[in-house]
């Protein structure tokens, strides 16, 4: 009985010496934790929830993010399982000796239910044929959808990038009015100006202020936007690191753009395949249904029927790239008159101050000069926006994507 005493004392006394040193390495610990987060910077959840971003980023984060993209990934997969299964059926109809199957795999869309017809299709190709497009059609959706989220997410950049050079623009009218009203108050004061002249200043400070505030608004809106398309939180703020500059200009060789555009389109890709594929329907019919049987002419129907729409799919596709050339051109070719309009509207503020320092004007041409200043730097602002807009609705028509 002693001797579970000892025991039990033993155990206690080391328990409480266990504890005990627990204890004093938690306070340690949280000593040292201390000293080491007074010298670690402290990042606030403002500076937490900023991202800064080129074109290139936002595009490729989009993609990456995008929802859409998993679901055709996941349909291309299914569709391959699909396509695989398809190929060993071909293949063991193609394997077996001639007429031991009663019937070949019905992959493709059954034009009549004569076997000498389905097996016609199997030899002249177009089961194969349309199980490859099959597959093909789905990834050309992915491709697709890829080039339409590229083109959405360029887009609300320069959309964005337009919102801030505004609000730049309205901060610099802004600070320009301000400025204008201070020197005013020292004319006040020696006496060269009324307390008219002052107050006309004030008031245009005023209303410079409204305009930058307003521009913030809009700014904020289109930020919603822009992380709304890329797919990030609503509250984050995005620092673009990209600017709307006036471009280098190729020379744009239209007819070979013409051919880029219809080598491209997936639509027309399907178009096209279809027109092959109901030939040779017709082909394969023909061995029972002579040309002026019901069956022949109803399929003479579907060809004309798929000429046709690949034909209006040609003619759109080169109808909207003509128009996104000319639309490109037409902007690009005046530029050079907005940049000019900022030379003239700056040296009418330049001659509108130095006549006010020396009694020749009023107060209300500075201002005039001024606005007509910040309004020429916005109207070629959003020239250049209208041109990246167009480069990038000329691209698509290319079948192509802007990714900076």
């Amino acid at each position: 009985m002693n001797f579970k005493k000892a025991i039990a004392m033993g155990t206690l006394i080391t328990l409480t010496a266990v504890n005990s040193g627990v204890h004093t390495f938690a306070i340690e610990a949280a000593a040292t934790s201390s000293k080491e987060s007074s010298d670690t910077k402290v990042v606030s959840k403002k500076e937490q929830n900023i991202v800064k971003l080129t074109l290139k980023e936002a595009i490729d984060y989009a993609l990456e993010h995008n929802k859409d993209i998993s679901i055709q990934d996941i349909k291309i997969e299914k569709q391959q399982f699909e396509y695989d299964q398809n190929m060993r059926d071909i293949k063991a109809y193609n394997k077996t000796e001639k007429g031991s199957m009663d019937m070949p795999p019905m992959i493709y869309p059954a034009v009549t239910q004569d076997l000498s017809v389905n097996r016609e299709l199997h030899a002249m190709g177009a089961v194969q044929r349309h199980v490859d497009f099959t597959l093909n059609q789905v990834k050309l959706d992915k491709e697709k959808l890829i080039s339409d989220i590229t083109n959405n997410v360029s887009k609300a950049y320069y959309d964005l990038l337009l919102k801030q050079e505004e609000k730049n623009i309205a901060e610099e009218n802004f600070k320009l009015a301000q400025d204008q009203y201070n020197k005013n108050k020292l004319l006040l004061a020696n006496g060269q100006i009324s307390e008219h002249q002052l107050l006309l200043t004030n008031m245009a400070v005023t209303q410079a202020k409204s305009v930058y505030e307003a521009a913030k608004v809009m700014y904020q809106v289109q930020l919603l936007s822009f992380n709304n398309v890329l797919g990030i939180g609503l509250d984050t703020e995005v620092v673009l690191l990209d600017k709307i500059e006036n471009p280098k200009y190729e020379d744009i060789d239209l007819e070979k753009a013409i051919k880029q555009a219809l080598d491209n389109n997936s639509a027309l890709k399907v178009a096209k395949e279809n027109y092959e594929i109901q030939k040779i329907v017709l082909k394969a019919l023909s061995i029972k249904y002579p040309s002026m049987t019901y069956k022949y002419k109803e399929q003479e129907i579907a060809i004309e029927e798929a000429y046709k729409n690949m034909q209006s799919a040609e003619a759109l596709i080169e109808m909207g790239l003509r128009s996104a050339h000319f639309n490109l051109s037409s902007v690009r070719d005046n530029i050079e008159i907005y940049q000019e309009s900022i030379k003239l509207a700056e040296k009418s503020l330049e001659i509108a101050e130095l006549n006010y320092e020396l009694g020749m004007n009023t107060t209300k041409e500075v201002t005039e000069a001024r606005i007509s200043l910040m309004e020429s730097k916005k109207a070629y602002m959003n020239h250049l926006h209208q041109y990246h807009t167009a480069l990038i609705n000329f691209q698509d028509s290319m079948g192509l994507t802007k990714t900076k």
